[in-house]
């Protein structure tokens, strides 16, 4: 599935740069930190907390994973 659904499916790093480039414009920020792991021989379960910060310190999202 492609978006805009009308438009033909996109690929490459340009289109991925254009995707979150108001993301970067904005200096938004993925902080995350490993809160728990499962590790069982090559396998890792990892569980996280994760924000998401605008370029003036606000949080824009939370999520525990």
């Amino acid at each position: 599935m492609s978006f805009p659904p009308t438009e033909p499916l996109k690929s490459g790093l340009d289109i991925i740069r254009t995707s979150f480039q108001p993301f970067i414009d904005a200096g938004v920020t993925l902080n995350s930190t490993v809160t728990g792991e499962v590790i069982n021989s090559e396998v890792a379960v990892l569980q996280t907390n994760r924000n998401i910060v605008d370029g003036q310190g606000n949080k824009i999202l939370s999520c525990i994973q």
